[in-house]
């Protein structure tokens, strides 16, 4: 019984490094996290609850995994802060969409000077 837990916690440390990795390769590409920004917008034809939720919910992710990266991104690209600022002001988003950009927008003011 105790080599089943012990297998279980070895198991969930593993899947915790290969996440950390996998966030990290994925910010290294500043194309991905525009994608990503990309896909707040509400003016696009792909614009749709499931699409802005789930892109909230991974930036919101990548962030706990690899906030510094998020924010260099952030700081340096010249729409990122606009389609999160466009978002929060829509009349056509849902409640959760507001409280997921909330979040990632505290997210991202915490530990920074900028």
């Amino acid at each position: 019984e105790r080599s089943k837990v012990e297998a279980a916690k070895n198991a969930a440390r593993e899947l915790d490094r290969a996440s950390i990795v996998v966030a990290e390769l994925f910010c290294r590409e500043g194309k991905n996290l525009d994608m990503l920004f990309g896909l707040l917008a509400t003016n696009q034809p792909i614009s749709d609850f499931y699409t802005r939720y789930n892109a909230l919910k991974c930036l919101n992710s990548l962030l706990l995994i690899h906030s510094h990266a998020i924010q260099q991104h952030v700081l340096g690209s010249p729409t990122a802060v606009a389609k999160l600022m466009d978002l929060l002001g829509s009349d056509e988003i849902m409640e959760v969409e507001r409280n997921e950009s909330l979040l990632l927008l505290v997210g991202l003011c915490k530990d920074t000077m900028e």
